[in-house]
This record gives structure tokens, C-alpha cells and sequence, in this order.
């Protein structure tokens, strides 16, 4: 606290408190992170964790159990299944901390993946339980030194290879998908691509015999969001501006405009580029759909004519 007081200029300044304040809704004020959006109680649930844990998802309930259901388990207490439910205590104590956490968050209204990233890892450890069970048999092999009673109690139809066959499988759907999901992530930074097209479009503005001096850019919300970074700019022939709430006139101040908006409403302005992002997966014809989401515009001075 010191050093945040001291840095910030602020005696009593405590970073941690004004962001709970924030984001946590009490009896007198609502939760000022709503601005950006709500989701419904059980999305973390229902929607975050199915995407963040893929196939690991099926793998954290089976470690809730005993031993973990396999095929020979299942025809052996096919008159009783219920025996088959018997609840690990010790999985139960490892899934407390990941699982209240992300009920202690489900509570605030906005909602984010990011939000629960430290939950992952013990969740993603719990689901290893079952699957090295049903991972044994190709991770051991068949070992002659099993007696006949271990290997009629611990083994399953087949030799346990359905089951680990099954694992395999789910493990490489889950890689797939992964590459799938970081392809469609990289579509997500259009921002950041538009700004770079600006920097090669412009190249240095300031060494630029026609225009001789440094170029004023502002960035829109959504830009700033999706991509644009302090490593991305290049101080030394631009001068940026991330000022929120300005009206279309305001906006006549600057040279370019980073947009999230398809008219910008104002005279003397050329639309210079469309950055698409992602959209969507169309599944159907197996291929990432896009959509414009920023448009950069700029003083038609420095647009050549066509």
C-alpha cells in the first residue's frame, strides 16, 4: 500500500480494495463491471469450463468416484449399479477449492474465462485421476508378473484397451479442438492488426517529406480491447489518443481514427481499410467466417486520390 500510495500520489491508496469495490454489486450500489456485460448465474458452468477443459470435462466427475467406471465394472454390477457411485473422499477435498472459487464468481454478474484460469490447473489435475487409470494399460503394457487375481480385479474387458482406446481418443479430439480454438483466437486481435496496417500504410510520418510531422491516431474502444498494445506503437512518429466519450466532432481533431463504428458522421474523412475478426465456425463447409469489426479512417489530405 505504501508504494501504490506512493506512485499514485494518493495516501491510503490500496489498488486491491478499489478493484473488489468495483466489480463486487452491494446493498447500496450494483456492480459497475455490468457496463461490459452479464451472463446468468451458471455460465461458468455451463459455457466457460465446458470450452476451457474440452474432454477433461467428462474426466472430473468420473474422479469423484471410487474406481473409475470401466465395462467390466459396469456388467459386473449391472443388478446393483449404485455401487458403482461410491464417492472418493479425498477427490472431494481436492475439488473444493477449484469449485468454490468459481462459485464465489459465478455471484458477480460480469463474467469472464480469464476469471477462473487459476481453478484450471487443479481441475485439469483432477481429471488425470481416472484417466491414468484408463490410461494403463497402454502406459504399463501387460506385465506376466500380475497374478490371476489382480488381473481379474483391476483390468476390464479386453484388457482395459476399449477404455484406454477411448482416452486416447478424447485426448486428441481435446488437441484438435485446441488448434482450432487458437486459430480462431488469432482472428480475434483486430485492433492490433489495424493499427500495424496504419504503421505500414504511414511508415514514419515525421520523416515523411510530405508530411513532415508526427500523425495523431485515437483508438477506439473496441481497438483497444482487441489487440492494441503498448508494444504495437511507435512513439517516435505517432501521437495516440485511447480518450473515451467523444462525439463525432470531437473526433475531427485527429488524423486517423481506429473504429469500431461502420460511419464515422463527420466530413473530410476517408474510410482506408475494413479489419475483419472472428465470427463464427461454419461447421457445414468446415471454415472460419469473419466479419468486419474495425474500420480506420483518415483526413483525405493524406488519402492519395485514386
Amino acid at each position: 500500500m505504501t508504494v501504490d500510495s506512493y506512485f499514485w500520489n494518493q495516501p491510503g491508496k490500496w489498488p486491491e480494495w478499489e478493484v473488489f469495490a468495483y466489480n463486487v454489486p452491494t446493498i447500496s450500489k450494483k456492480s459497475q463491471s455490468m457496463k461490459w456485460g452479464t451472463q446468468p448465474l451458471h455460465w461458468y458452468f455451463t459455457s466457460a469450463l465446458p470450452r476451457a477443459l474440452l474432454c477433461a470435462t467428462l474426466f472430473v466427475p468420473i474422479a469423484l468416484l471410487q474406481a473409475a467406471p470401466t465395462l467390466e465394472l459396469i456388467f459386473r454390477h449391472i443388478t446393483s449399479p449404485w455401487t458403482l457411485f461410491q464417492i472418493s473422499k479425498r477427490t472431494v477435498l481436492l475439488l473444493v477449492p477449484p469449485l468454490a472459487f468459481i462459485i464465489l464468481y459465478s455471484f458477480l454478474p460480469h463474467k469472464e474465462l480469464r476469471f477462473i484460469f487459476p481453478a484450471l490447473p487443479m481441475l485439469n489435475a483432477i481429471a488425470t485421476m481416472p484417466l491414468t487409470r484408463y490410461l494403463a494399460p497402454f502406459l504399463d503394457g501387460p506385465s506376466p508378473k500380475k497374478s490371476k487375481e489382480t488381473s481379474r480385479t483391476s483390468s476390464s474387458w479386453g484388457g482395459g484397451y476399449v477404455e484406454a482406446t477411448c482416452a486416447v481418443l478424447c485426448l486428441v479430439a481435446s488437441a484438435l479442438v485446441t488448434i482450432v480454438f487458437a486459430y480462431a483466437s488469432a482472428l480475434n486481435y483486430p485492433g492490433g492488426y489495424a493499427l500495424a496496417k496504419v504503421h505500414d500504410h504511414f511508415g514514419c510520418p515525421a520523416s515523411n517529406a510530405t508530411i513532415n510531422r508526427k500523425l495523431s491516431v485515437h483508438i477506439g474502444n473496441i481497438a483497444a480491447i482487441n489487440g492494441v498494445t503498448r508494444l504495437g506503437e511507435r512513439t517516435e512518429c505517432y501521437i495516440y489518443s485511447k480518450k473515451e466519450n467523444l462525439n463525432p466532432t470531437d473526433l475531427t481533431a485527429f488524423d486517423v481514427v481506429i473504429s469500431e463504428l461502420e460511419s464515422l458522421g463527420v466530413d473530410g474523412f476517408q474510410l482506408l481499410f475494413k479489419e475483419e475478426a472472428f465470427e463464427r465456425i461454419d461447421f457445414v463447409g468446415m471454415k472460419m467466417l469473419t466479419k468486419p469489426k474495425i474500420f480506420v479512417y483518415a483526413r483525405q489530405a493524406l488519402v492519395p486520390a485514386s
